[in-house]
């Protein structure tokens, strides 16, 4: 269920929270983080978990227990309260300090919630992308091939770009999104003359097997195709 959101805010001291209170509960919540996930406590018995009155989520945060599993997703609103068997998705602040105009305009966002019938969190990673990159509609005859495939389909691919040492390299960039350890082939649909492994910053370039790429838990792989 979508919940496609537009406010004129104009509020002093108030904060907007969608509020949901699943049918199932658990002791932790999976929040995502940047290319990975971790989790958090939802008891609110002790002074810790009590001042966790409020936490910060990515693009979807999960609540997993005995089969079902219910994902609470969103565009652009990062702070959640996850205690006492309810979600709260912050919305809009207007606090007057440090600035007395904060969040105070038009806004225009979407979160969504996605209750499913199953254990695999790779399910709430590929919902939570495919809301935060809607496609783009053109009138165009254009077909637009296939650039690569992972064999293992609970890996991400997050971006082929070119290179940023200008010569003419492709960069594809892959990542872990659920906390396991998996192995991997990656299928290659353009030319290319070698294939590195990288860091980050596309440096320390070495020599990768493409028919077996293994990941840690949350791990980033940066490769580098010279063309």
């Amino acid at each position: 269920m979508y919940f496609y959101t537009k406010v004129s805010w104009n509020e002093t001291d108030k904060m907007l929270s969608a509020e949901f209170e699943p049918a199932i509960w658990s002791d932790e919540i999976i929040c995502e983080i940047q290319d990975g996930v971790i989790k958090r406590n939802t008891k609110n018995e002790t002074l810790v978990e009590r001042d966790q009155f409020e936490i910060c989520n990515h693009k979807f945060s999960t609540i997993i227990n005995d089969g079902y599993t219910f994902t609470l997703l969103n565009d652009s609103k990062y702070g959640l309260r996850a205690k006492d068997g309810k979600l709260s998705l912050n919305l809009l602040r207007s606090p007057t300090f440090p600035d007395e105009s904060a969040d105070k305009c038009e806004h225009e966002f979407i979160y969504a919630i996605l209750p499913h019938r199953d254990n695999e969190l790779i399910n709430s990673v590929r919902s939570a992308h495919n809301l935060n990159r809607l496609p783009l509609v053109y009138r165009a005859d254009y077909a637009m091939e296939r650039l690569v495939k992972l064999s293992n389909s609970s890996l991400v691919c997050d971006c082929i770009k070119v290179s940023e040492d200008k010569k003419e390299g492709i960069v594809v960039r892959i990542y872990e999104p659920c906390g396991n350890s998996v192995t991997t082939s990656l299928a290659v649909y353009f030319s290319y003359k070698r294939v590195f492994e990288c860091i980050l910053i596309e440096g320390n370039r070495k020599d990768v097997d493409l028919n077996k790429l293994s990941f840690s838990p949350c791990e980033i792989k940066t490769l580098y195709f010279e063309i």
